[in-house]
């Protein structure tokens, strides 16, 4: 517990004192030292064989005082030395990251972007980090991320964050750069795979779909933290905008990897506004809070291919400009956690809205603009039974359209009522093998196809009830 907590302390952009080098600087310097004795011992080693007269013993002392002098003179270039001063002009340098690969198996219906039913290993991701102090209140720090998920990520490199921090004091901070957005409780940390006991967070909140758009953004933030009784507030806000222009994206693979258009297209993005709000209760290791994600726009465009049911059912000619607008993007959440020696229990509530003018379902269904109202909730619970093991369970509850919480509009479009719900119970085990080395195994039931995509699955015949296993190693340095 107290390496994990360590580990997370340094993934959250707060360095630590290392004194690693100075002792091992020490520790050669002595080395040195007494190396340097024993060679004006051999070298005298005559003089040794028989009692020395006094010219000789006060030429071995010079001799041994001529050593240490030089040794003392070469000690201010020493690791120890140099990391002192390095630190003094830039501050130290924490580098660390991790790699993972798991595994992905649903005894029905493909999910996550993977051909899970037959057991997808394309579940792998990869980060390095560097931060640095420049002084007590300035620092920069930086991560570069991979991860490969079906048809998502395949290892492609990204700036996950770049950024820099100027901490004026604990009430107040500014950061700017290609910054974290911070979303629900755990949003900031999703990438830190040992803060976390579950595997996949509970996709109601933390969902793959809109892991691009509001993970990251590019633009300005304050934030900070002041006493409140025998508490405290915690508050960030952001301003900003963000690119997605990567078939390798989940919302790009989903809007485009499809046979309807090509997979060269290109976003235009609005206004980014988001913060987050906590507030830690007089009650010891209670917190409660919301956050809060807004964007004004977001347009997307591509030309339509020449599939048969393109042409032939909906009539639309190959070729076509075709382009998918999102406006008025609203997604809030309401959060409360609680901890107490080794267990967490944690409870979060969605809230979405958004209108989409899609030129293909204009054209296929004459519905030229569509307002959703969705909306989700999960409960978990995690406890440490040992150094070695901890226990994690959450069930989660998604609808993606609250005003049809059963699916009755659904056959509509040709698919099921419970591709209106998504309901998952998940059991996590992990195990902290080693320092840096983590081991998860975890069990879901799912009831509903809300989050499968027709990408992979057939959405109008998928089955209701399935289960997905997953197991993941991790290594983290």
């Amino acid at each position: 517990m107290r390496v994990r907590k360590t580990l997370l302390r340094n993934w959250t952009y707060r360095s630590q004192h290392n004194t690693r080098k100075e002792d091992m600087a020490q520790t050669i310097f002595k080395n040195n030292l007494i190396a340097a004795t024993l060679a004006v011992v051999a070298l005298t080693g005559i003089a040794w064989a028989e009692e020395p007269t006094t010219d000789e013993m006060a030429t071995m002392i010079e001799q041994l005082q001529n050593e240490v002098a030089e040794l003392k003179a070469a000690d201010s270039g020493s690791p120890a030395n140099a990391d002192e001063k390095w630190t003094k002009t830039f501050g130290k340098v924490d580098i660390h990251g991790y790699v993972s690969q798991g595994y992905l198996q649903t005894s029905d219906n493909n999910y996550l972007y993977s051909d899970t039913e037959d057991g997808s290993f394309q579940f792998n991701e990869a980060a390095i980090n560097v931060y640095t102090e420049i002084t007590p209140k300035l620092s920069v720090g930086i991560q570069l991320f991979a991860r490969d998920l079906g048809a998502v990520g395949n290892n492609a490199i990204q700036l996950d964050y770049a950024f820099g921090d100027y901490r004026f004091d604990d009430a107040f901070g500014l950061r700017a750069g290609r910054i974290r957005i911070p979303w629900g409780l755990y949003g900031d940390i999703r990438d830190i795979d040992m803060a976390r006991t579950n595997i996949l967070m509970p996709q109601s909140v933390y969902s793959e779909t809109q892991r691009d758009v509001a993970y990251g953004m590019n633009g300005f933030g304050v934030y900070g933290h002041f006493p409140l009784g025998s508490g405290g507030i915690e508050y960030q806000a952001q301003v900003g905008s963000n690119t997605i222009d990567d078939n390798n994206t989940a919302i790009g693979w989903i809007s485009f990897g499809n046979a309807y258009t090509e997979p060269d297209w290109t976003s235009d993005h609005g206004t980014i506004i988001t913060g987050r709000l906590i507030w830690d209760t007089p009650l010891n290791g209670f917190r409660v809070g919301g956050s809060y994600f807004t964007l004004d726009e977001v347009t997307f465009t591509s030309k339509t291919t020449n599939d048969e049911t393109m042409v032939n059912v909906f009539g639309i000619p190959a070729g076509s400009d075709y382009s998918m607008v999102l406006t008025d993007v609203v997604w809030w959440t309401g959060f409360a956690e609680y901890a107490t020696g080794d267990l967490v229990l944690a409870a979060e509530y969605v809230a979405f809205e958004n209108t989409l003018e899609d030129t293909i379902w204009a054209a296929a269904y004459g519905i030229p603009k569509l307002t959703t109202p969705g909306d989700g909730y999960y409960l978990s619970g995690r406890y440490r039974f040992t150094d070695l093991f901890e226990l994690g369970a959450y069930y989660s509850r998604y609808w993606s359209n609250k005003n049809d919480r059963k699916g009755e509009g659904n056959a509509a479009y040709g698919t099921p009522d419970y591709n209106a719900w998504s309901n998952d119970l998940a059991l996590s085990l992990r195990f902290d093998v080693y320092e840096g080395l983590i081991w998860k195994v975890e069990g879901h039931y799912m009831d509903g196809t809300a989050n499968l995509y027709a990408n992979v699955t057939d959405t109008a015949t998928a089955e209701k009830n399935w289960y997905l296993f997953a197991t993941k190693l991790s290594f983290t340095f």
